[in-house]
């Protein structure tokens, strides 16, 4: 055999050209139907759909997701007065639809603005709430350590209002500017 013939028999070209021959004769003569003209033609930008990987804020428009800013917030809806009040012409859906934004913005606004503030309260006044606290459980510990023999009226009135000061300190709400149980009290000079 010549060196020819058997590289291209090792490769199979032979083998896969009479096979390709061999379907073209067999189309010409009507035996064989491409298998392509069964199914559907391929669309492009219907299969881009279903391959599009869905974000986790894609539940609804950008149009209708309020920002989470405070200052977005502030001026999306110093925008939305200014386009409200211009003397534009525009439908009354379209102007509806604005207006139930504003209204809203307007409440996410008080809602960001007093969520800032109970930061703020929570974060001042977080040391002095601690160590009302550690007093209040430490004074708490001694009239534990006591014998319950000299636990009379008067230790149990006080260990009632520990608590009820433990409480305070603990639950009060950050809204409010804290008041505190142990004042400093001022030197006198």
């Amino acid at each position: 055999m010549p060196k020819h013939q058997s590289s291209s028999s090792a490769t199979g070209y032979n083998k896969h050209q009479s096979a390709k021959n061999s379907q073209l004769n067999a189309q010409s003569q009507g035996e064989y139907q491409d298998h392509r003209q069964q199914r559907a033609p391929y669309n492009r930008d219907s299969n881009r759909d279903n391959n599009k990987k869905k974000k986790k804020n894609d539940k609804e428009p950008a149009e209708y997701r309020l920002p989470k800013g405070l200052s977005k917030c502030k001026n999306e809806i110093r925008s939305l007065n200014r386009l409200l009040s211009s003397s534009q012409l525009m439908p009354s859906t379209k102007r509806l639809e604005l207006e139930r934004r504003l209204k809203a913005l307007t409440l996410r606004q008080t809602q960001l603005s007093s969520s800032k503030v109970d930061k703020t309260n929570a974060s001042r006044y977080h040391g002095v709430k601690f160590i009302e606290r550690k007093k209040i459980l430490r004074r708490l510990a001694q009239i534990d350590k006591k014998p319950e023999e000299q636990q009379v009226e008067e230790v149990k009135q006080e260990k009632k209002s520990l608590l009820v000061d433990l409480n305070y300190t603990s639950y009060y709400p950050d809204q409010v500017k804290y008041i505190s149980l142990f004042p400093a009290e001022p030197e006198k000079t």
